[in-house]
């Protein structure tokens, strides 16, 4: 069975808490409400995956000329997910840091994964020095150029 953008994976935690589909609605809306602006940008990204559209609107980030709004298919987003799961070998359990924003793609794609996959992602502020827990070990982790050469001065 290929799993749907209508389903919560139910081995999906975010900063370790489970939510079940309602939950993750209830929490979404919080975060736009009383959350700090990097939880913001979640919930309004989280209420816009569990709403009952196919897809979801992104913006270009202009790069290559005008920003632009896009229409992107959430099974497309869940069947892309489903191939980095694959080829990284991203079983359900497994943990994952996003240190990227919400309202980017990548970022998005991040959520979409643990959410399908029935992952466990931690999300943490995003900046160039992200705040990152050196005790923890992570599975998968997605950092900027910036934040990677930031973060890699405290390895050992």
């Amino acid at each position: 069975m290929i799993p749907t953008y209508t389903n919560v994976h139910l081995r999906f935690k975010l900063n370790n808490y489970h939510y079940s589909f309602e939950d993750l609605m209830e929490v979404a809306y919080s975060f736009t409400k009383e959350g700090v602006p990097y939880q913001r940008e979640l919930g309004v990204f989280l209420l816009d995956w569990l709403d009952n559209k196919d897809y979801i609107e992104v913006q270009t980030s202009g790069s290559t000329g005008k920003p632009k709004k896009l229409q992107i298919k959430k099974q497309a987003m869940v069947n892309s997910a489903i191939a980095t799961g694959d080829f990284f070998n991203l079983t359900p359990g497994k943990k994952l840091l996003n240190c990227l924003p919400s309202n980017f793609i990548a970022g998005k794609m991040m959520i979409v994964r643990a959410i399908i996959l029935g992952l466990e992602l931690d999300m943490v502020e995003p900046s160039v020095a992200p705040r990152i827990d050196l005790k923890k070990d992570y599975d998968f982790c997605a950092f900027t150029p910036m934040q990677l050469k930031n973060f890699a001065q405290h390895l050992k």
